[in-house]
Formats: C-alpha cells, structure tokens, sequence
C-alpha cells in the first residue's frame, strides 16, 4: 500500500431511517424459544419491535449487510433480531447465531482476564508492565498494569504505529511484530498517569501478560475461566486469521462507486480487539453482571473501577467499560470498531436493561442505535434530552501562512527514515509544492500551515533543523502517536 494513501486515510479519520419492511430478517427461532418472553420488555413487545425495527430499516435488504440488536432484562435476552445480510457472496442473512466481530467491545474480557488472575494471587494491577514485558523500553517512570487498564500509560497507539509504516489492516500481522513495534518506540506521548489517552497499545500489553501470567494463550484463559463457565460457545478470542469461524458475518465497507466491498482483518493480535461472539453468547455475558457466576462481585468491583489521573481526578474509563450518565441514568458500555464491524454493548444497571448491537457495516453507527432503543424503552425514567448547543459564529480566519521562498523549498526534499518504524519516506517537490509518501511514490501533498510545518488536520509534518539551519530531519504523528522522528538521509 502506497504511504501515501496511508497518510491520507490517516487525515480522513481524524478530521434518517426508512419506514420498516414488511419482511424483517428473522433472528434464529431456536435462539429466540431459549431467551424467555419478549413480554419482559417494559415497552409493549410488538411496540419495541416496530421501534427497532424502523431503527435498522435501512439495511434490511437482501443487497445490504447490516446489524443484530438484542436487548436483555433482567439477565435475559428478551428480544434478538437480525437486519440486513451476513454474507453478500452468498446470500446468508443475519441471525441471533450470526458471529461477529467486536473490536473495541473486547476489552472488557481483557480486563476481566487481568481481575481473574489478580483474584488468584498470579499478578497485582500495581505491577510494573516491565515485570512482565521486559522487551518495554524503560521511560524513567514505570508503567503499571492499572495503567494499561485506564489508558493512562502514555503509550503509543501500535494500530497508528502500523498505519504508518503502511501496514492495513487486512495484511497479515503477528502479535510479535506488535509486541516488537511497542518495543521499538523511544518517546511516550506522555508520562504515565499525566493524562488519559485511548492506546490499543496497552490492551495489547495486558493480553500478552495474561499470557505470561498464566502460562497459556489468552485465547485459552478467556475459553476456560470465562466463555465455558458461562455457556458461550460460539465466543472465541480470534489469535488465528487462518481459523474457520461458523456463522461469522463478513465485514463490509460501502465503495465509491456504489455497492460494498469486503473489509475485514488479517491482524493477530488479542487484547485490544479479537472477540468474537453472538448476540445470544453476548446475553450471557451481559447476565453475569447480575449473578456474578464468574469472578464475584470481587471480580465486578475490578471491572467498574474508575481510572484516576495522577492529580487525583477521577476518569469516567474503568477496565474496559466506560461509566457515565445519559440522560440522567448511569450507563456502562463500551463501543467497538475495527475493519467493516462495529458494536456497542451498553447497560442501565439501575434498571436492568441491556442494550447490544453488532454489524458488519463499517458506516453503521450501533452507539446510536443502542441509544435511540434505550430512550425508547426507559423513556419515563429518563431526564429530558438536552437542548442542541447554538451554534457560535465561526472565527475570522486570518490571513493564510506566508509561503516558503523557492530557495527555501529547496531544502526539504529528500529521503528520510524512522528507526521506530523501520520505514523510510520521500519529501518531493513538484510544482512549488511538497508531496510526502514511499520513496519513488510520493503523491500525498503537504500544504503549507507555517513556516516549516506542512500538513493537514489529523497529520502534520514539522521539519527539525541543526545549530547552522540545515534540516536534519521531521517530527510527524497522530494524536495517539506523537512526536515520531524521520532523519534524513540524503537529498532526492
């Protein structure tokens, strides 16, 4: 893949429903006769249907992927129904036994994994990661495990870190290639505690210390201390991109020119995403925060903990759930996204009610929907929804960056190198303008933001120069992975 489009895709991401069908997609019947009554639903059942079922219009086509939403009260899974297709190739619509992949959703179950093991004596989260992961650079500042678990880290982001270096996330990587990348990394975004910044990095760490920790793949921890006791059989953590997954759902992406192409994940690494699961396996997990079968309340005390900050401010992020308020009610839940799958698990414990949606879509958007269904049924208990903010007047642009002369275009060009990367990039100069990408490909433009900063919103490229003023090198990143360093190496 070209760096540049890389870059670009890199700047992209930083920078109303249908009436209801008459034929809905059905979800699996049998899944349907073992979760209990829809009546449990404080809504009418058929009302919450129509609801739902107007919710996900939009993708009920035998054209189109799309999504399964299930609700659980009071630790049933009282409604589970599919929108939408699993599988495009081959016609196979979505069900309550469809599998999918939930991304960022996952984290919880590695966090669980790390409460499990500290409640047998195997690791304390007040450990140094290095006592675990010695490949980890040493920062001056240890990094704890409870760090990891609440962001707090100042680790770089290894998915931006690949990005990057131009790896997608359909190739083909290895959890040593990634462990490797951390280790590479000379800077911290931040000293650990300092702030709270999302890095997949460190959910990445805590499954490979769960690995050390209890002498076997997290994979099999999850299966043995948590998706077997609690009868989810068709959940996996997927550490293998060869392994043939029953049921699972292909993941999409709409294309330019219309209709869906293929988007899915050849990454092996665990932790930061990789669990896959049913809405049906989903509802047992979800029940589990009632009976507290696996762990305890032990085990629920880990879980709901929130993260602090080394100024003592307390975090909403706790160990892979998130803990706020909507509309007046604490929620728990936590989004997922990655390749053409998103999720949401999201759970008003003070009313008993649960709210899942997974699809294969990548444009779907399951954190509005669980919402929209959670105003719907709890809607007497909620607070009113808050006024829209009014919109401010824009700020007055000022006038645009003073170009650079010519002769001192002259000097940016050249082929550069990062060492944390393993990757080299050309600056080009075509046209008055520079262009950024692999050597002999750059096409990625870099328009001028100040005197020797180019870039866009989302991905700058600031240029260092020596003691005599001659550049040696630039300084790029995103906000998850700051501050990497290209020397340069020779002049194009």
């Amino acid at each position: 893949m070209k760096l540049a489009c890389v870059l670009a895709s890199v700047a992209a991401l930083l920078g109303a429903c249908a009436a209801p069908l008459e034929h809905a997609v059905p979800a699996d019947a049998a899944a349907h006769a073992a979760v209990g009554a829809p009546a449990a639903v404080a809504a009418p059942a058929d009302a919450l249907q129509a609801r739902v079922d107007q919710l996900c219009a939009a993708w009920n086509k035998p054209d189109s992927p799309g999504c399964v939403v299930g609700v659980v009260r009071d630790g049933d899974l009282v409604f589970a129904r599919g929108y939408g297709m699993a599988n495009l190739e081959h016609s196979v619509p979505i069900s309550a036994a469809t599998v999918f992949d939930l991304g960022s959703t996952s984290k919880q179950f590695t966090a669980a994994c790390i409460g499990l093991l500290a409640q047998q004596g195997k690791l304390s989260a007040d450990d140094d990661v290095r006592r675990w992961i010695p490949e980890l650079r040493d920062y001056g500042a240890p990094i704890t495990v409870r760090h990891l678990l609440h962001h707090t880290s100042g680790l770089r982001d290894y998915l931006d870190l690949f990005l990057l270096a131009g790896r997608k996330s359909e190739d083909w990587t290895t959890r040593a290639q990634a462990l490797a990348m951390i280790a590479r990394q000379k800077q911290l975004n931040f000293q650990p505690g300092e702030r709270h910044l999302y890095s997949n990095s460190g959910y990445f760490l805590l499954a490979q210390i769960v690995e050390r920790a209890s002498g076997t793949s997290m994979a099999k921890f999850a299966e043995r201390e948590i998706f077997a006791p609690l009868g989810m059989r068709d959940t996996h953590v997927h550490e293998d991109h060869r392994l043939v997954v029953p049921a699972r759902a292909s993941g999409y992406s709409p294309r330019g020119e219309g209709g869906f192409g293929i988007d899915m994940s050849d990454f092996e690494q665990t932790g930061d995403g990789a669990v896959m699961t049913t809405v049906v396996d989903l509802a047992k997990w979800e029940r589990n925060f009632t009976t507290r079968q696996v762990g305890g309340e032990r085990l629920q005390r880990f879980l709901h903990e929130h993260g602090r900050l080394n100024d003592g401010s307390e975090l909403p992020y706790c160990c892979g759930l998130v803990v706020d308020t909507f509309r007046g009610l604490e929620r728990v839940s936590h989004g997922g996204a990655w390749a053409g799958y998103r999720a949401q698990l999201m759970r008003f414990p003070q009313h008993k009610l649960s709210v899942i949606c997974m699809s294969n879509l990548a444009t779907i958007d399951p954190s509005s929907i669980c919402s929209e269904i959670a105003n719907f049924v709890l809607a007497e208990h909620m607070s009113a929804e808050p006024r829209p903010r009014e919109r401010t007047q824009p700020m007055a642009r000022g006038a645009p960056p003073p170009a650079p002369t010519a002769e001192a275009m002259l000097g940016y060009p050249g082929v550069y190198e990062s060492k944390e990367l393993e990757v080299r990039a050309e600056i080009a100069l075509r046209g008055g303008a520079l262009f950024l990408g692999e050597v002999g490909l750059a096409d990625y433009e870099l328009p001028v933001l100040a005197p020797d900063r180019f870039g866009n919103p989302g991905f700058t490229v600031e240029f260092a120069r020596d003691a005599a003023g001659a550049i040696t090198g630039f300084h790029c990143g995103t906000d998850r992975a700051r501050n990497l360093f290209f020397a340069k190496l020779w002049r194009e």
